[in-house]
C-alpha cells in the first residue's frame, strides 16, 4: 500500500547555550522523517492520532549533519539530500525512499563532486531530470562559494559543474533558491554575503544557461538570510518568510514578501490574520499543494531555538495558524530543509542528530514523522 502525501524535513542544529546561529556549531544535527497516516500500522502502539493536528513519530536517519540541501525526486519517488555539515562540509548524497517502507540509501555518484559545503540550496529541474546545487560555504575558514553544479539523475548519477553566460551573482550561503515552472528558470535571493536589498537572480535554464540580474518594483525587502522562500503555483508568486538581517540593524524577521513572477517582478509584503510566528532564521518550510499553504517548523529567533510549527493558509483570509500536534515533540533546533511529497498524507517531519561538542562523532540520532 502507497502512503498518500507529506512533507520531509531533514534536521539541523541543536547548539550548546551561547552558540551563534551561523559559525561553527558544536551541535550537528542530521536526520529526516515522513509522515505516518493514522491505521497504517507504522504508529506505536498507545500514541493517540488527531486528525485536526497531527501526530509525532519516529524513524532512523542516516549519517548526522546540518545545513544540508534537499529536494523532492518526483520521478523516483524519493528525497534526495546533498551535502550539509558534520564537523567538516560534506559533499555526499543520499536518497530516502519515499515508498510505504521508506530507506536510507547513499548514492554513487560519477563525475568531479563538487567540494563539501553547507547552506547551499538545490532546486529539481523536472525539463532535463537534473539537481542544481548553487553557492553555499565551507565554514569560517573557508570561504562562500558562488558556482552552479548540476547532478544528472538519468541513468547513472554523474556531477558536473556548469558555468552559465553572464555575471554570477557574488558568493553566499543561507540564501534561498525555487524553480519558477513557467519561465523555465531558477530564482535566487538573499544570502549572507549579497550586496543589498536588490540581490535578486534569475538563472535561465532553456538554451545555454544564463545569469540575469532582476529588477523588481515595489519596495524591497530587507536585506537577510537564513529565510525561506517557496513557489506558489496558484498564484504564479515567490513566497519570502523570516531571515535574519546583520545590518544596518541587526535582528530577525517574521515577515512574509511576496514576489510576483509575470512580467516584471513585484515585491510586496503580504498582513496575514492571526497570531504571527515570532521572527526567526534557519528554520524549515515547503509549499503543501494539497492545501494550499505554507507549514513551516523550528528555527532560531537570536535568544533560543524553536520547535514550533506554523501553517500559513493562502487562500482568504490570508491566516497564520500555530499548529500544536500529539506525540513526541521533538527538541529545538534549526537549520532544517524540507520536501513536500505529493504522494503521501500532507505532513510535516523532523529529525535530530546530537553532537558531543568535545567528542566529535560522539552523538544521538532521533528522527520525528508529523502526520497531519
Amino acid at each position: 500500500m502507497r502512503i498518500q502525501a507529506a512533507a520531509v524535513l531533514l534536521a539541523g542544529l541543536n547548539l550548546a547555550p551561547g552558540d551563534g546561529a551561523r559559525g561553527r556549531t558544536p551541535a550537528a544535527e542530521a536526520a529526516i522523517a515522513r509522515p505516518i497516516l493514522p491505521g497504517s500500522g507504522r504508529l506505536s502502539p498507545g500514541v493517540a492520532t488527531d486528525s485536526v493536528n497531527g501526530v509525532w513519530s519516529e524513524l532512523p536517519p542516516p549519517s548526522g549533519r546540518a545545513l544540508s540541501a534537499a529536494i523532492y525526486d518526483p520521478v523516483r519517488d524519493r528525497m534526495l539530500v546533498v551535502g550539509g555539515e558534520d564537523v567538516l562540509p560534506l559533499n555526499d548524497v543520499w536518497e530516502l525512499s519515499l515508498s510505504e517502507h521508506p530507506r536510507w540509501n547513499r548514492v554513487l555518484t560519477t563525475g568531479t563532486p563538487p567540494p563539501g559545503r553547507f547552506g547551499h540550496s538545490a532546486i529539481f529541474d523536472p525539463v532535463r531530470d537534473r539537481v542544481l546545487i548553487f553557492g553555499g560555504t565551507c565554514g569560517a575558514l573557508c570561504r562562500d562559494f558562488n558556482d552552479l553544479w548540476e547532478l544528472s539523475l538519468s541513468g547513472e548519477p554523474r556531477w558536473r559543474e556548469i558555468v552559465p553566460l553572464g555575471t554570477p551573482p557574488a558568493a553566499r550561503g543561507f540564501h534561498t533558491a525555487i524553480y519558477d515552472p513557467v519561465r523555465d528558470r531558477m530564482i535566487v535571493f538573499g544570502g549572507s554575503e549579497y550586496s543589498g536589498p536588490e540581490d535578486l537572480w534569475e538563472l535561465s535554464l532553456s538554451g545555454v544557461p544564463t545569469w540575469t540580474r532582476l529588477g523588481a518594483l515595489g519596495a524591497a525587502p530587507a536585506t537577510r538570510y537564513g529565510h525561506t522562500a517557496v513557489y506558489d503555483p496558484v498564484r504564479d508568486r515567490m513566497l519570502v518568510f523570516g531571515g535574519y538581517s546583520s545590518w544596518p540593524d541587526p535582528h530577525h524577521h517574521n515577515d512574509v514578501l511576496e514576489l510576483s513572477l509575470a512580467g516584471t517582478p513585484v515585491w510586496r509584503e503580504l498582513s496575514p490574520s492571526g497570531p504571527l510566528p515570532t521572527p526567526r532564521s534557519q528554520l524549515a518550510a515547503i509549499y503543501d499543494s494539497g492545501r494550499d499553504r505554507v507549514v513551516i517548523f523550528g528555527g532560531y529567533d537570536g535568544r533560543r531555538q524553536l520547535n514550533d510549527l506554523w501553517v500559513l493558509s493562502l487562500g482568504t483570509p490570508l491566516a497564520w495558524t500555530r499548529v500544536h500536534a500529539c506525540g513526541t515533540l521533538p527538541s529545538p533546533r534549526l537549520g532544517d530543509v524540507a520536501i513536500f511529497d505529493p504522494w503521501s498524507s500532507p505532513g510535516f517531519v523532523e529529525g535530530e542528530h546530537l553532537r558531543n561538542h568535545l567528542t566529535p562523532g560522539d552523538g544521538l540520532s532521533r528522527l520525528s514523522a508529523l502526520d497531519l
